[in-house]
């Protein structure tokens, strides 16, 4: 990580058992604010990526006068009034070229997803759902925002959603960000179809507002309209905040929200290792890039030499299943993937592999040592030890075998090629 970059230290979180739990059984909402982004800072100790940010440069960019609320919705409305004829696409085109410039560099890019990084891997979260207005948490998630109420009708349950509250940059059309675009949203609530499905989330799930301040208007808003709507049967919310005074705890918990000292880092590495201790994580991505690694340098080393033998052959057939299944598990860690969900991945290779088993075609053998090392790799993925995967693979008894064996079948067989 560049030295100019300052991630804040690891802070003893205290997360209730009853928070956990509910993140556990997918009972958990996270409501991400633009605060997830603003924990890393440049040299000067300011914020890399931030609202805040994006206010000043509005302010000096429009000579904003000294009597109007230095807010990010009246400053962009004064904006648009007074360099775009009220319209909004200069603004629009200010903001896409800043989150661009943090797409395209990628050491920033990655210190203002951090946090993104972790929520995508923890797939117990469902439902994100953001008032941010850049792509990261969908992309990070690998998944297809809800932007529009038309998007509603896409929702599927047994899938991870993100619901962008006030828009999206990819859909410049659809961003709340000026005082009129919030007075308009407001109007419109109660016939929009995304609001709809937030309000039924708030029937019946818990809330976990992670990037939020207390003075945050959505913060306000959203928690506003939980109590209104529910009041004593609403369900109990979080809010992780740093530098929060004990006055202002105790005056959240008698509207129903616990809040949790720290900051959203902190918060979400101490709730991945929870996780993981607790068996509801895998914990093996270093083992992987470690095993990846060296598959990669015996499959150089080797395929050469190698592969004009059928045991060399069967061998580079069982190292692409193994290579191939490795970096789709890598990846599924990444984007968020359940016990349950891998257990069904060696299911349906397993059977892969007994069909070719079967087989009478004269290509079976090659497919019996690929799925053989998908197989393999789910199983060592899914162990309790994870003892160490076997390589290489024997062409005469159709099974993984170590280095030693394959370079006595090796030695002992005439060059073959079957393709």
């Amino acid at each position: 990580m560049p030295k100019s970059f300052q991630r804040p230290k690891f802070e003893e979180i205290v997360i209730p058992s009853h928070l956990l739990q509910d993140i556990i059984d997918e009972e958990c909402v996270l409501f991400l604010g633009a605060g997830a982004s603003t924990e890393a800072k440049g040299a000067t100790g300011r914020p890399l990526y931030s609202k805040e940010l994006l206010l000043d440069e509005l302010i000096r960019e429009c000579n904003c006068p000294a009597e109007l609320p230095k807010l990010l919705p009246e400053v962009a409305q004064y904006y648009c009034e007074a360099l775009d004829a009220g319209n909004k696409g200069r603004l629009a085109r200010l903001i896409r070229e800043r989150i661009d410039r943090f797409m395209k560099i990628p050491p920033l890019y990655r210190e203002v997803t951090v946090c993104h990084s972790i929520i995508a891997s923890i797939p117990h979260f469902k439902v994100v759902v953001s008032t941010n207005w850049d792509p990261f948490m969908e992309r990070t998630m690998n998944v297809i925002p809800i932007v529009r109420d038309k998007d509603i009708a896409y929702w599927s349950d047994a899938s991870r959603q993100v619901i962008k509250m006030h828009g999206c940059i990819t859909d410049p059309e659809s961003m709340i960000i000026t005082k009129s675009d919030y007075q308009n949203y407001i109007r419109r609530m109660s016939h929009s179809q995304i609001s709809n499905k937030i309000r039924d989330l708030m029937g019946t799930k818990t809330f976990l507002f992670l990037g939020y301040s207390l003075a945050d208007p959505s913060f306000e808003t959203i928690h506003s309209n939980i109590l209104e709507r529910l009041g004593v049967f609403a369900r109990t919310s979080f809010a992780i905040l740093p530098n929060v005074a004990e006055h202002d705890i105790a005056n959240w918990k008698k509207r129903g929200v616990i809040v949790i000292r720290g900051l959203a880092y902190p918060f979400l590495k101490k709730l991945g290792q929870m996780l993981v201790e607790r068996k509801v994580l895998f914990d093996v991505y270093n083992e992987m890039m470690i095993l990846d690694n060296q598959l990669q340098e015996i499959y150089q080393v080797h395929s050469d030499l190698d592969q004009d033998t059928d045991v060399g052959f069967a061998t580079a057939m069982y190292q692409d299943g193994l290579q191939h299944e490795l970096e789709s598990l890598i990846y599924a860690l990444k984007t968020g993937i359940t016990k349950d969900q891998v257990a069904d991945m060696l299911r349906r290779s397993k059977e892969k592999l007994e069909y070719y088993e079967s087989s009478k075609d004269k290509f079976a053998p090659m497919e019996v040592a690929y799925w053989n090392g998908r197989t393999r790799c789910l199983e060592w993925f899914l162990s309790a030890d994870r003892k160490s995967l076997l390589k290489f693979f024997s062409a005469s008894r159709m099974k993984p075998i170590n280095k030693d064996e394959f370079d006595s079948e090796s030695s002992s067989l005439p060059k073959t090629n079957p393709g």
